[in-house]
Protein backbone atom coordinates (compact mmCIF):
# COMPACT_ATOMS: atom_id res chain seq x y z
CA UNK A 1 0.00 0.00 0.00
CA UNK A 2 1.30 3.42 -0.93
CA UNK A 3 1.77 5.74 2.04
CA UNK A 4 0.33 9.21 1.84
CA UNK A 5 -0.26 12.04 4.27
CA UNK A 6 -3.84 13.31 3.85
CA UNK A 7 -4.25 17.05 3.19
CA UNK A 8 -5.60 17.96 6.64
CA UNK A 9 -2.76 16.16 8.41
CA UNK A 10 -0.20 17.63 6.01
CA UNK A 11 -1.53 21.14 6.76
CA UNK A 12 -1.12 20.51 10.49
CA UNK A 13 2.47 19.32 10.04
CA UNK A 14 3.22 22.31 7.79
CA UNK A 15 1.76 24.70 10.35
CA UNK A 16 4.00 23.31 13.08
CA UNK A 17 6.99 23.49 10.73
CA UNK A 18 6.32 27.17 10.04
CA UNK A 19 6.31 28.24 13.69
CA UNK A 20 9.12 29.07 16.12
CA UNK A 21 9.42 26.58 18.98
CA UNK A 22 7.54 28.63 21.63
CA UNK A 23 4.55 28.92 19.29
CA UNK A 24 4.67 25.19 18.56
CA UNK A 25 4.10 24.62 22.27
CA UNK A 26 1.16 27.03 22.22
CA UNK A 27 -0.31 25.28 19.18
CA UNK A 28 -0.05 21.94 20.97
CA UNK A 29 -2.19 23.40 23.77
CA UNK A 30 -4.74 24.54 21.20
CA UNK A 31 -4.96 21.03 19.77
CA UNK A 32 -5.30 19.63 23.31
CA UNK A 33 -8.42 21.77 23.73
CA UNK A 34 -9.83 20.41 20.44
CA UNK A 35 -9.47 16.72 21.36
CA UNK A 36 -12.84 14.95 21.01
CA UNK A 37 -13.72 13.05 24.18
CA UNK A 38 -14.64 9.38 23.88
CA UNK A 39 -18.13 8.60 25.12
CA UNK A 40 -17.54 4.93 25.80
CA UNK A 41 -14.62 2.86 26.95
CA UNK A 42 -11.67 3.76 24.76
CA UNK A 43 -9.00 1.18 23.97
CA UNK A 44 -5.68 1.94 25.67
CA UNK A 45 -2.53 2.59 23.68
CA UNK A 46 -0.22 0.38 25.73
CA UNK A 47 2.99 1.91 24.39
CA UNK A 48 2.17 5.30 25.93
CA UNK A 49 3.30 6.09 29.46
CA UNK A 50 0.40 8.48 29.91
CA UNK A 51 -3.06 6.88 29.80
CA UNK A 52 -4.19 7.31 26.21
CA UNK A 53 -7.42 5.70 25.06
CA UNK A 54 -8.55 5.57 21.45
CA UNK A 55 -12.12 5.10 20.22
CA UNK A 56 -12.42 4.29 16.51
CA UNK A 57 -15.80 4.36 14.84
CA UNK A 58 -17.38 4.92 11.46
CA UNK A 59 -20.13 7.22 10.23
CA UNK A 60 -23.02 6.19 7.97
CA UNK A 61 -20.82 6.61 4.90
CA UNK A 62 -18.11 4.35 6.36
CA UNK A 63 -15.72 7.22 7.08
CA UNK A 64 -13.52 7.12 10.17
CA UNK A 65 -14.51 8.92 13.39
CA UNK A 66 -12.08 9.24 16.28
CA UNK A 67 -12.39 10.16 19.95
CA UNK A 68 -9.98 9.80 22.86
CA UNK A 69 -9.69 9.43 26.61
CA UNK A 70 -6.73 11.30 28.06
CA UNK A 71 -6.43 12.85 31.52
CA UNK A 72 -6.77 16.65 31.58
CA UNK A 73 -3.35 16.73 33.27
CA UNK A 74 -1.68 15.45 30.07
CA UNK A 75 -1.99 18.31 27.57
CA UNK A 76 0.67 17.01 25.19
CA UNK A 77 -1.04 13.66 24.82
CA UNK A 78 -4.42 15.39 24.51
CA UNK A 79 -2.84 17.43 21.70
CA UNK A 80 -1.99 14.19 19.91
CA UNK A 81 -5.66 13.25 20.09
CA UNK A 82 -6.67 16.65 18.72
CA UNK A 83 -4.15 16.42 15.88
CA UNK A 84 -5.13 12.87 14.93
CA UNK A 85 -8.85 13.64 15.11
CA UNK A 86 -8.54 16.74 12.94
CA UNK A 87 -6.18 15.06 10.50
CA UNK A 88 -7.92 11.69 10.15
CA UNK A 89 -11.63 11.98 11.01
CA UNK A 90 -13.82 11.89 7.94
CA UNK A 91 -11.32 9.95 5.87
CA UNK A 92 -12.00 6.58 4.27
CA UNK A 93 -10.44 3.54 5.91
CA UNK A 94 -8.04 3.24 2.98
CA UNK A 95 -6.84 6.82 3.44
CA UNK A 96 -6.23 6.27 7.16
CA UNK A 97 -4.34 3.05 6.49
CA UNK A 98 -2.06 4.83 3.98
CA UNK A 99 -0.78 7.39 6.53
CA UNK A 100 2.90 6.80 7.37
CA UNK A 101 3.58 6.43 11.12
CA UNK A 102 6.19 9.20 10.98
CA UNK A 103 3.94 11.74 9.21
CA UNK A 104 5.10 14.45 11.64
CA UNK A 105 8.81 14.15 10.83
CA UNK A 106 10.09 17.46 9.58
CA UNK A 107 7.30 19.40 11.29
CA UNK A 108 9.63 20.61 14.02
CA UNK A 109 7.79 18.73 16.74
CA UNK A 110 11.09 16.98 17.38
CA UNK A 111 12.36 20.29 18.80
CA UNK A 112 9.64 20.59 21.44
CA UNK A 113 8.79 16.96 22.26
CA UNK A 114 10.90 14.12 23.59
CA UNK A 115 11.52 11.05 21.45
CA UNK A 116 9.39 9.06 23.91
CA UNK A 117 6.43 11.40 23.31
CA UNK A 118 6.88 11.14 19.54
CA UNK A 119 6.97 7.35 19.84
CA UNK A 120 3.64 7.60 21.65
CA UNK A 121 2.17 9.58 18.77
CA UNK A 122 3.34 6.92 16.32
CA UNK A 123 1.93 4.18 18.56
CA UNK A 124 -1.45 5.91 18.69
CA UNK A 125 -1.59 6.14 14.90
CA UNK A 126 -0.64 2.46 14.58
CA UNK A 127 -3.40 1.50 17.05
CA UNK A 128 -5.94 3.54 15.09
CA UNK A 129 -4.82 1.86 11.88
CA UNK A 130 -5.07 -1.61 13.46
CA UNK A 131 -8.64 -0.93 14.57
CA UNK A 132 -9.60 0.55 11.21
CA UNK A 133 -8.18 -2.53 9.48
CA UNK A 134 -10.13 -4.86 11.79
CA UNK A 135 -13.44 -3.00 11.92
CA UNK A 136 -13.86 -1.15 8.63
CA UNK A 137 -17.33 -1.63 7.13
Amino acid sequence: METRVPPALARIAELFASLPDPLKTQLLLEYAAKMPEAEGEAEPVEECQTPFGVEVGFDEAGRVRLAFQVPPTAPTVRAFGGILAEGLSGLTPEEVLAVPADFFRGSGLEAVLTPRRLNGLEAALRRIQERVRQRAP
